[in-house]
């Protein structure tokens, strides 16, 4: 979906403009439906991500996600914080883990901490997200900090903000420290070449621009497959060899087998995060 009434300046506006109408309840359901069959056969679990926009702003958003729990899937979702309280602390019986987008041009810190103190006892996984617009750093790392320690267990993370967000190729103007700082979280990414093993994280791998796997085997449509806000399926963000069909089909077309990218870079953190494998080790 692309509804969203709140919009910061560093945010592309397809994600905000809610020209796209909303799925239908059904169609969501029989794509649960068929992804948890396709996965049974292959011994695995569905994990579902919602996206957006911002999902709470979806009426049927709620019912989905309980029904996705009662097909025996895991749930994840983002959102910006904004929805009742009571309502993130009704889905937190239904999902595994959720992921709290700070907006500084418009989320209040006050807000942030009350719903962290809400849901830090719920059993589920918190993930919160710092958005580093430049001129906010100092702010955003002192609350950073602040949550730090008083929420040992909760998931941080600073996020690089770019001039050009969708395609993510050119980061705003952030100094060397900053860089640096992006650099020392967590690593999220193992890699291995021969013998040697890294552990590295999706901006890392931005900032240093080694987010490059041409001609490497991509397991995106098999590990994964992504839902767009008109509903096209595909196996992967980039859209590349990868339509599978549409929300409303009946039938989708899975895919079983790795594809060859041709793409100069991966932009998405999702297509990063799948599985590559260089011609060499296939």
């Amino acid at each position: 979906m692309n509804h969203n009434s709140r919009k910061a300046s560093y945010e592309h506006d397809l994600l905000h403009c809610g020209n796209i109408d909303l799925p239908y309840l059904k169609d969501c359901k029989r794509l649960i439906e068929q992804s948890t069959l396709h996965s049974q056969k292959l011994g695995k679990q569905v994990h579902i991500n919602f996206t957006g926009g911002e999902v709470t702003e979806w009426i049927d958003f709620d019912d989905l996600v309980i029904y996705a729990k009662h097909q025996n899937c895991t749930v994840n979702f983002v959102t910006n914080g904004f929805a009742e309280i009571s309502r993130y602390e009704n889905l937190s019986a239904y999902i595994e883990s959720m992921i709290i987008e700070i907006h500084p041009e418009f989320v209040s810190p006050a807000r942030i901490l009350f719903l962290l103190s809400k849901l830090y006892e719920k059993n589920i996984r918190l993930q919160v997200n710092f958005n580093m617009l430049p001129n906010f750093w100092n702010e955003l790392s002192d609350l950073h900090q602040f949550i730090q320690n008083k929420y040992p267990n909760i998931t941080l993370v600073k996020k690089i903000l770019f001039e050009d967000p969708i395609f993510n190729t050119t980061p705003k103007d952030y100094d060397q420290d900053q860089k640096d700082e992006f650099k020392s979280q967590g690593a999220d990414l193992k890699i291995e070449q021969q013998d040697q093993v890294e552990f590295t994280s999706i901006q890392n791998l931005i900032l240093e621009k080694r987010n490059q796997f041409k001609n490497f085997y991509c397991y995106a449509g098999v590990e994964q497959i992504i839902v767009d806000a008109w509903g096209a399926v595909f196996r992967s963000h980039c859209r590349k060899n990868g339509f599978m069909g549409y929300l409303k089909d009946p039938d989708l077309f899975w895919y079983t087998e790795p594809m060859l990218c041709k793409l100069d870079f991966c932009v998405n953190q999702f297509d990063i995060l799948t599985t590559k494998l260089s011609n060499q080790s296939s």
